[in-house]
């Protein structure tokens, strides 16, 4: 499982635990899980295996606000450990089951394609679309180091803003609200804290609010949109479809046969994101990065 839906627990998590390429059972492993900073235990506990195939699970409760959590899980016997991250979403692209019913049902094999291959290639596609447009298309978790200025807004320079595709800024983070903040490691509240636009402010009062200090302000937000907007969905089911066909052959093949048998040929992409033509179209439409020279 590469993430977890906020909300939607309790969860089990998994984790087959590999002795030369086999999965083993190596006896009692437990099981850390803290949140990215490291300062905040979640869950502790000794995973559970109700079989000899070395596959170990752990019940989690259900999470209530997006973040990233470090999971690790070590044997008892030697010590070694194995470690994780998964990602806390406020929302997802498509449903293991709208992929399975798209188009030609390329995927409803669930043998050739189990949930957690779609559930992984989703999880990658989530990243490679915010990359193509500088759009998180799902609520998403970010920790964002920041530089006080000693008053009372800090501008979000450098973070507001995705990488535009010629280095540039592009557009703001949708910041849909601030989880945490602490200066010099000490707790603001975040009542206290408003974003307005590109900056961040303190409505406490004090002209020396964010204190001047290299890195002391560190701030936890959830971003993206709130909702699946333009026809997104759509979009990560074609790209799925095209990334994982049983035949592993692109949708704009074109094949035929002739005296000397069948044939195929495929057409580049001449360094496009997508294979597939609509999701090119659509990534230029909703590309929202702007290239400063």
């Amino acid at each position: 499982m590469s993430d977890l839906l906020k909300n939607a627990g309790p969860y089990t998590l998994t984790k087959p635990w590999y002795v030369d390429g086999t999965a083993t059972d190596v006896g009692t492993v437990t099981i850390g899980i803290v949140d990215l900073a490291g300062s905040t235990v979640i869950a502790a506990g000794t995973a559970a295996t109700n079989n000899a195939d070395g596959t170990y699970e752990f019940a989690l409760a259900s999470q209530t606000a997006v973040k990233v959590l470090t999971v690790t899980w070590t044997r008892s016997d030697t010590g070694a450990s194995l470690v994780d991250t998964i990602e806390v979403v406020g929302g997802r692209l498509i449903t293991e089951a709208a992929i399975r019913g798209f188009d030609d049902d390329t995927l409803a094999n669930a043998t050739k394609f189990d949930d957690d291959d779609l559930a992984e290639e989703r999880v990658r596609l989530t990243d490679w679309l915010e990359a193509n447009t500088g759009v998180s298309w799902v609520p998403r978790y970010r920790r964002l180091t920041l530089t006080g200025n000693a008053s009372d807004n800090l501008p979000l320079r450098g973070w507001v803003r995705s990488q535009g595709p010629s280095g540039g800024e592009g557009v703001p983070l949708h910041i849909q609200s601030v989880l945490s903040v602490s200066i010099d490691g000490i707790a603001v509240s975040v009542s206290d804290v408003e974003v307005n636009g590109s900056t961040l402010w303190r409505t406490d009062g004090g002209v020396f609010a964010w204190r001047r200090r290299p890195g002391n302000v560190i701030v936890e937000i959830e971003y993206g949109l709130p909702s699946l907007r333009n026809g997104v969905d759509r979009i990560a089911m074609l790209e799925i479809a095209d990334r994982l066909p049983a035949s592993r052959r692109g949708r704009q093949t074109t094949s035929g046969t002739d005296d000397f048998g069948a044939f195929s040929w495929e057409a580049q992409n001449n360094g496009r994101p997508s294979r597939v033509p609509e999701v090119n179209a659509w990534l230029r439409t909703n590309d929202a990065r702007v290239a400063i020279a």
